[in-house]
């Protein structure tokens, strides 16, 4: 895997550029300047991203992932992990069909759900999920593979299955492992 060099991402007129990013140079980025990307995030192989999006440190978006923020924006939390093939959009179409639909119709002929997603810091979304507009991810959540996310999911548990569910709790050990690197990073100057 080919990663942009820091010169090349600068040029890219990003609206916030972290230290120490890396983005995968067969990655697509449109729109760069409505994109945020934290300290030491990584975008690999074959990701779309568009529209509003916002990414907080350690961020790592997996091969295959589209992320489509449009006007409504995603705002993805510090420590998040996004894995293969998953799917994050701010508006999905009226499948009724009361309405017309895709974006070569002008906007008063057209329906549907839209709105913005968060995903709290420490989440991690398993492979081929996908979050629909309009909500909200808790902090510390995980999710099993192939989820359907259409719902608010609490801080700190785990869900799977379709219809989507609460398994469990999670830990929050991983909290104190994020707090030392970040006490590494501030005493080194990172």
């Amino acid at each position: 895997m080919g990663y942009y060099s820091r010169e090349e991402l600068e040029q890219m007129n990003f609206n916030h550029l972290g230290k120490d990013v890396m983005i995968s140079t067969k990655a697509c980025i449109y729109q760069p300047k409505r994109l945020s990307i934290g300290d030491y995030s990584r975008i690999d192989d074959f990701c779309v991203i568009l529209g509003d999006v916002t990414l907080g440190a350690h961020v790592h978006i997996t091969m295959y992932c589209h992320i489509g923020g449009g006007k409504h924006g995603v705002n993805i939390g510090d420590f998040v992990s996004i894995a293969y093939k998953s799917i994050i959009i701010t508006h999905s179409d009226d499948y009724s069909l009361e309405c017309l639909h895709g974006p070569t119709v002008p906007i008063n002929y057209r329906g549907g759900d839209e709105g913005p997603v968060e995903i709290k810091q420490y989440s991690l979304l398993a492979t081929n999920n996908l979050v629909l507009p309009n909500v909200i991810i808790g902090e510390g959540v995980s999710t099993g593979a192939n989820s359907i996310i259409k719902q608010d999911l609490e801080d700190w548990y785990l869900y799977a299955g379709f219809p989507l569910r609460k398994i469990r709790q999670n830990s929050k050990k991983c909290i104190e492992y994020a707090e030392e690197i970040r006490k590494k990073e501030m005493e080194s100057g990172l």
